[in-house]
């Protein structure tokens, strides 16, 4: 069961903004954007939020063989990710994100300085047409400037014990 909701907290959908074109202008508009879109259901939104190099980064006890390829996947990149929210959104009626928290600070893994985290913590439920899947934890989000904009590239996720 547990493992299922961390697949359906993988598999949110989000949008930056109503065109792809347009790119937020600060990191906190990222995350309003991110938000919104699990709303909206919408994977080239998804798809537009996320760097190239993304990867989501689970905690140790949820660590499992996602992609069926023989070893233990710590988290999922960009690809897996679309995957496992297309999936989601195929199935679901509906979803519903908050992320609760504000501000952010400079990221000490990046050299450049330019990346920042934003810890948030989340509430999300999956609506499905006999059932509703609910979680809530933690998400820290690396966001770093990219072209004109802030792009999401990488999260990570820890759970309400």
């Amino acid at each position: 069961m547990l493992r299922m909701l961390i697949l359906v907290i993988c598999c949110g959908v989000f949008a930056c903004g109503t065109n792809p074109e347009e790119q937020p202008s600060d990191p906190e508009q990222i995350l309003n954007d991110f938000e919104t879109a699990w709303d909206n259901q919408d994977l080239a939104g998804l798809d537009a939020c996320l760097s190239s190099d993304f990867f989501y980064e689970l905690p140790s006890t949820e660590w499992y063989d996602y992609d069926g390829d023989g070893i233990i996947d710590t988290g999922f990149g960009e690809e897996l990710y679309l995957q496992f929210a297309d999936g989601t959104f195929d199935s679901a009626d509906s979803v519903s994100l908050t992320l609760y928290g504000d501000g952010h600070e400079a990221w000490p893994g990046d050299p450049t300085g330019e990346s920042v985290i934003m810890p948030r913590q989340f509430h999300l439920d999956v609506f499905y047409p006999d059932s509703t899947d609910e979680s809530s934890g933690e998400w820290d989000f690396i966001v770093r400037p990219e072209g004109e904009g802030w792009i999401i590239w990488l999260m990570e996720l820890r759970l309400d014990s």
